[in-house]
């Protein structure tokens, strides 16, 4: 169409689908315009435009990746500073002081509210914007991210979000000039409403196309607009293309996915069509069952099918949390099956895993450094003087509880009584044995998760984080051990044997020979199963 490069613009969701569609085009397009396209997700592409503009946002100062500028926290440390009593960076001043475990609460809630807020385009200086936002039921949250927002500012330090936010401001005051005659977004049922904005945007005065599946939808909960195919004709006077043929999965998994979106506000078009001939399907387990039954049941499944000739990497558990992936490993790893954990962390390498196994050891054993570990979780104030005290103090065959009371008479006052207090509350209940397990009593092992953090009252939050699901799931866990020296073997071994691999590195060699386990939003657009 005699269209020059730099005039069409590709979105994709993540930076690894752009790379890959950079490496397709290269096949297709030649060097020197293949160099003039911009390709790439909308954190990128707004990022370009912004530094082209003239500001100055160095990498460095970016919240959100690894390799920060000295005095620049990660986003979610600059959230924990603002609501605990630590001082905030940049400010002369402390955080807000709340007691968020005895609200049940978690550093995550404030900082996911204020994401989804701005997915919308909200501005948190913005008083008649704030007043249009959906309620916020978490305390004193405007104050709170008022406060983030002024730190940032203090220390020079932004985030992806930002830059977002940035682009679409210039975009639509005109301080920032940019168009382009064709304008494609992939995985557009994922985006923002900011995003889809930006797209508009740069799409005035040309073609905007917007590519996605409705069925594949999932990312709703932290601010994806997926009723934007359904709203296209009026809101854009958009021609829809239907592309029915479903070429990645077997009938049944489509079936799965027709009947999910069946219904919804958001589902247009005809059903999906599958065009695989591969064998595949989607397994659900009938009756009732325990985590660890189901994932046991789900394992034996799988070694029979192995027994016949099927390879790991055929198969794939997918859960909507972390948390309901424990038991999947853990099953895994007793009937010796090979797997890979896509997208997180492996489940018994994760802190609040090594937490609850701390807790379930002390139960029967004197560990200075299980003690060590779990000091201050939950907070009781007692630094590293306390633990090199007790290091001092105890002494191999006596009572850690003593040694620890033995401390709480000095400096350690407050902090030692409350340690000694729990480890022997934990004691004085024990380890539950297999009828008490089947009877629903836990014994010491049900204490650990009050322990650790209260039952929320207001709700847990909605992404797959989930942490109170994972002391639930770990406890659950330890309570099929018959001691506690067992289950540190155990965890150990799962530690050694599950691999782990992010949702953007290389998937498919990772998973060659295991079990893939993942959440099922990490999974979406992953091509793993062959």
């Amino acid at each position: 169409d005699g269209i020059d490069p730099s005039d069409l613009i590709a979105t994709t969701f993540t930076s690894k689908a752009g790379k890959e569609l950079a490496e397709r085009l290269a096949a297709v397009v030649p060097a020197a315009a293949l160099a003039r396209l911009r390709v790439g997700t909308f954190h990128g592409i707004a990022l370009r435009a912004i530094r082209a503009n003239g500001a100055a946002w160095a990498m460095p100062r970016c919240m959100d990746i690894g390799e920060r500028a000295e005095g620049i926290p990660a986003s979610r440390l600059l959230w924990s500073k603002v609501l605990g009593w630590s001082d905030v960076p940049g400010l002369n001043r402390k955080g807000l002081d709340l007691d968020l475990e005895r609200l049940g609460l978690a550093v995550g809630d404030y900082a996911m509210a204020a994401d989804l807020i701005r997915s919308t385009g909200v501005d948190c200086s913005d008083a008649g914007a704030r007043a249009a936002a959906a309620p916020v039921r978490l305390p004193m949250f405007w104050e709170a991210w008022g406060l983030f927002e002024a730190a940032k500012t203090a220390i020079g330090a932004w985030d992806f979000a930002d830059a977002i936010s940035a682009y679409r401001k210039g975009l639509l005051d005109g301080t920032i000039r940019d168009r382009a005659a064709i304008v494609i977004v992939d995985e557009a049922q994922d985006n923002s409403i900011v995003q889809l904005d930006i797209a508009k945007s740069l799409a005035k005065g040309g073609r905007l196309a917007l590519v996605g599946d409705v069925r594949q939808s999932i990312f709703e909960w932290r601010g994806a607009a997926p009723n934007v195919f359904a709203e296209a004709g009026e809101t854009l006077n958009a021609v829809r293309r239907e592309l029915p043929y479903n070429y990645r999965s077997d009938d049944r998994i489509v079936a799965v996915g027709n009947a999910v979106a069946a219904g919804q506000s958001w589902n247009v078009g005809a059903v999906a069509v599958p065009r695989r001939g591969a064998v595949g399907g989607v397994g659900i387990l009938p009756g009732a069952h325990t985590p660890m039954d189901e994932a046991e049941a789900v394992a034996e499944r799988i070694t029979a099918e192995l027994g016949s000739g099927a390879r790991p990497d055929a198969f794939a558990i997918l859960a909507r949390t972390n948390a309901m992936l424990g038991a999947f490993e853990a099953a895994c790893v007793k009937a010796r099956i090979p797997c890979v954990v896509v997208g997180g962390v492996p489940f018994f390498t994760r802190k609040e895993v090594l937490d609850v196994l701390a807790y379930a050891a002390l139960i029967q054993h004197d560990s200075v450094t299980q003690c060590e570990r779990i000091v201050n979780r939950p907070k009781r104030f007692l630094g590293k003087a306390f633990t090199d005290a007790l290091k001092g103090a105890h002494r191999g065959g006596t009572d850690i509880v003593a040694s620890i009371q033995d401390l709480a008479a000095g400096r350690f006052a407050r902090g030692a009584t409350a340690l000694a207090d729990d480890i022997a509350r934990l004691r004085a209940a024990g380890w539950p044995s297999s009828a008490d397990v089947a009877e629903h009593n836990l014994k010491g092992l049900g204490l650990i998760h009050g322990m650790l953090r209260p039952p929320p009252e207001t709700g847990e939050r909605a992404d797959d984080t989930d942490i109170a699901g994972l002391y639930a799931a770990a406890v659950a866990i330890a309570a099929t051990f018959p001691d506690a020296r067992s289950l540190v073997a155990f965890a150990m071994e799962c530690g050694a044997k599950v691999a782990g691999v992010s949702e953007t590195g290389d998937v498919q060699r990772a998973a060659q020979g295991r079990v893939t386990i993942s959440t099922i939003h990490r999974a979406n657009g992953l091509e793993w199963i062959n």
